[in-house]
């Protein structure tokens, strides 16, 4: 009597196999990835993660000819179909191809946590910074109303200033309870997108240069009120307002 056939060779193995790599793809995966604005994966950035964990397998060549061709963002929808589109072309994956492909889907995994947690990083930091810069006179804390001056020009993704910016005016926001709100929009909200750190990287940006204009009219109204008592010192002493 021959060898029996292992399970795994068996259609319903196969099937098993692509119902394995295809969460891995269609949750996993897209978790980790960068999202634009809308909610959606950019072609530019499949290809990105290809190029920092290449390999030859199957799909990852199947991925970069499909990235490669593509001029529109994917929805999460369209992401999943990516896979359905390789099994259409590459059926189901034997034993081999299956163990090649999950082996370079958990290393893409974990390469792209890495890059999330560096965005996650660079957002914490840029918020810190946001807050030692309205924290104009070092004080530690801020005051509601001092906030308000800045909610109309901030993009604020998070609606960490708006969200405070609606306490009473009286109350004061030390660092540690603003960046409690950025940990806490992270956590439910998950990885920043990159275009989010753009967006508060500007507004780091607009808040100095509000501040430096601000500086430049405290200044102004200090040389004019200053003027204005030399003026009334001469015309008084030398009589030249007689």
């Amino acid at each position: 009597m021959g060898a029996q056939p292992s399970s795994n060779d068996t259609p319903a193995g196969a099937a098993i196999r692509t119902a394995d790599l295809d969460r891995m793809w269609c949750s996993n995966i897209f978790q980790q990835m960068d999202l634009d604005r809308d909610g959606e994966v950019a072609p530019n950035e499949i290809k990105a993660v290809i190029r920092a964990c290449p390999d030859n397998n199957p799909l990852c060549d199947f991925l970069k000819e499909e990235a490669s061709t593509r001029q529109e963002s994917l929805s999460k929808w369209d992401f999943c179909n990516l896979f359905s589109g390789y099994i259409k072309v590459a059926g189901d994956p034997d034993e081999f191809t299956y163990r090649r492909v999950k082996t370079w889907l958990e290393t893409l995994e974990r390469c792209m946590e890495r890059s999330a947690q560096l965005r996650i990083y660079e957002m914490k930091s840029i918020q810190k910074t946001i807050f030692k810069a309205m924290d104009v006179e070092g004080k530690g804390k801020l005051e509601v109303k001092d906030l308000r001056t800045y909610m109309d020009f901030v993009k604020d993704p998070y609606n960490i200033i708006r969200t405070f910016a609606q306490r009473y005016n009286y109350m004061k926001i030390s660092q540690e309870e603003y960046m409690d709100a950025v940990n806490t929009y992270v956590e439910n909200h998950g990885t920043p997108r990159k275009c989010h750190i753009e967006d508060v990287r500007e507004d780091l940006i607009q808040i100095s240069a509000e501040n430096r204009r601000r500086m430049v009219n405290h200044l102004g109204k200090a040389w004019n009120q200053s003027c204005g008592l030399l003026r009334g010192f001469f015309s008084h002493s030398f009589g030249c307002g007689a």
